[in-house]
């Protein structure tokens, strides 16, 4: 299993800026973990912020 914070340290800042802004974006607690979650999962399947928000949508 992929630890995702090694993933995530390994992203150029621009886009761990994007995840963290995407979470503080959310307006209510439950949206922010919510898209935690979402984060997380996508972490793991080594996703970046667009991959992840592509398979979002399909």
């Amino acid at each position: 299993m992929v630890n995702p914070k090694s993933f995530f340290d390994s992203l150029t800042n621009s886009h761990q800026n994007y995840f963290s802004k995407w979470v503080d974006s959310a307006k209510t607690a439950p949206t922010k973990e919510k898209r935690l979650h979402i984060i997380i999962e996508a972490l793991i399947q080594k996703k970046d912020y667009g991959t992840m928000l592509r398979s979002l949508k399909a």
